[in-house]
């Protein structure tokens, strides 16, 4: 999957003229005006056909090819990673998402639901913020079932897990 950041120059946002626009200002210039020209935002997103199942009772990659993104954090700057995840499990059991990040060799950001009802699709979502140090980070969305049963995460158009990024200055 092809990774990059959006092009804030080449997308158009129409402002009224009343608020400080010209009625068809770049989000680039908008952005600027509002202090925010360096924010920086992309996405990764897993397969949209067939499944990923995991037996793991403790934090693995939920597909290591597509929920992987790599990017240097220049220091003064911030990342913000948001990860989001559908699932069902086959027991009464916790399970959790993670964001793996390489530098850090550990978990950034988590969140673990204890679910009460098998085979019901919940959404989890794990958030973190890392501080830019100049070197490369590899961030891969993890996850785990907290028993002896299976996780499933479908992988659709419409349905599919994704792991969101916005590089901002820091304040």
């Amino acid at each position: 999957m092809a990774q990059g950041f959006v092009n804030k120059d080449q997308l158009a946002i129409p402002l009224p003229v009343n608020q400080g626009g010209t009625g068809a200002e770049t989000a680039g210039g908008a952005l600027s005006n509002l202090g925010l020209g360096s924010l920086k935002m992309d996405r990764v997103a897993g397969q949209t056909s067939g499944s990923y199942t995991t037996t793991s009772t403790s934090y693995v990659d939920v597909d290591a090819t597509n929920l992987s993104y790599t990017i240097t954090i220049p220091t003064g700057y911030k990342l913000w990673i948001a990860a989001n995840l559908n699932v069902q499990s086959t027991i009464v059991a916790s399970y959790g998402l993670g964001i793996h990040d390489s530098v850090s060799g550990g978990l950034v950001g988590f969140s673990q639901i204890d679910t009460q009802v098998v085979n019901v699709r919940n959404s989890n979502v794990a958030f973190a913020l890392v501080d830019g140090d100049g070197l490369s980070h590899t961030f891969r969305m993890q996850w785990f079932i907290g028993g002896a049963g299976t996780l499933t995460a479908s992988g659709s158009s419409n349905n599919t897990p994704v792991m969101q990024f916005i590089l901002m200055k820091s304040s």
